[in-house]
């Protein structure tokens, strides 16, 4: 149970990260 957890959680911060990296790239300001 508990790994299931953390592995939910490893591809939830993944897509997170890949969202966020992927709004930071669209910012001129950033990069």
């Amino acid at each position: 149970m508990a790994r299931e957890r953390e592995k939910i959680m490893l591809v939830g911060v993944g897509e997170l990260g890949g969202i966020v990296l992927e709004y930071l790239c669209r910012i001129p300001n950033v990069g």
